[in-house]
Order: C-alpha cells, then structure tokens, then sequence
C-alpha cells in the first residue's frame, strides 16, 4: 500500500468523515458533498470503488462470498482512514485513481478463466496458455548467450525444438479430443431432453 501527500492540518480535521466514506452509500454523498478536502476525496473515491463492487456483486449468489472480501476492506479503508493514514486499500486503490485499465481486467478474467478450467480439467491445455508457455520458452531461449553454444548444447536444443513441435502436435490432438468430448456430450444432452 503506498501513501500520498496530504497536509496534515487536513488529515486531523477530516479523518472521521473520511472514515465514514467507507459506509456504503455515505462514500457517494461525502465524495459530492467533500470536494475540498483532498484526504476525504482520497478515502471517498476507494469507498465509492468498494461501494460499486458490493452492488455488483449483490444479485450474483455465487459472487455473495465476494461481500465478505469488500467488507473487509471496507474495515481495513475505514481504520486507515480513522488513524489519519493515507494508505491505499489493496487494488481498490489502484482502481479508484484509474491506474487499474481494461486491459487489466481482461489480463484478470484471463487468469481466472484458465484457473477455473486447470481445476475442473486438469489435463486441458487451452491455445492461449499454450500461446503463454510457447513465448516464456522462446523467452528463455533468448536470454541463453548464442556465442558460448558447444556442439552437445547444439545437439540438446535440435532435439528440444523437436520434442516441442511433438508437445505441440499433442496438444492440439488432445485439444481436438476435448471438442469431440464436448460436441458428443452436447448430442447426448440434446438425446436425454428428447426422450
């Protein structure tokens, strides 16, 4: 979490109405309400974040188990603020000042795609983590210095190359195998509900 610069007469007048920025909708009404006080604006933008997250997230029952994770900042932002920190809350922080872009978010639900699908199929290997091992090999590959390659180094590099192109031939057979499976249990769930 890193901290701003605030003056201090401000932080010691302010810090309870910061505090209460953290209170559900009370982060809406002080952040309109507050526009002079940079440490209120500062805790109202991460309780309006969090405020936001918690709507989101209300309708969902499978998301409920998400409230508790906003409460608990909501907590962590409401004693910071309460103390006269101007400490970020964890990622909430990065969000409300706009550092935390789309490109990030979809970086995010990528990760939680693949995570969700290595625990239901471990043996699955979607293209696009494929794509990610491919470029972290190439990466390592490069960094290796060319000019210090003896002939037995050489021999080990053609041979991984080839059982790489093999991995790969694999994988996408595999991946082929995974659509079949998909498109027979389709067919037999469209079978079931005929019948």
């Amino acid at each position: 979490m890193e901290n701003i610069s605030v003056p201090s007469q401000d932080i010691e007048k302010n810090k309870e109405l910061a505090a209460l920025s953290y209170l559900w909708i009370f982060s809406l009404i002080i952040l309109v309400a507050r526009r002079d006080s940079t440490f209120i604006q500062f805790h109202a933008r991460q309780g309006v974040v969090l405020f936001l997250l918690s709507v989101l997230l209300w309708p969902f029952d499978f998301l409920r188990y998400g409230e508790i994770v906003i409460l608990a900042l909501m907590i962590l932002g409401f004693i910071q603020a309460a103390m006269g920190n101007t400490n970020r809350v964890p990622v909430i922080g990065d969000i409300a000042e706009g550092k935390f872009g789309l490109s990030d978010v979809r970086e995010a639900l990528h990760f939680i795609k693949h995570t969700a699908i290595r625990m239901v199929k471990p043996e699955h290997v979607t293209p696009s983590f494929k794509k990610e091992a491919d470029n972290q090999y190439r990466q390592e590959t490069t960094h290796q210095n060319t000019s210090e390659i003896s002939p037995e180094n050489e021999l080990m590099e053609r041979e991984e190359k080839k059982l790489s192109v093999l991995f790969h031939r694999v994988e996408d057979q595999d991946n082929k195998i995974h659509e079949l499976e998909d498109e027979v249990h389709l067919l037999n769930t469209k079978i079931n509900t005929h019948e």
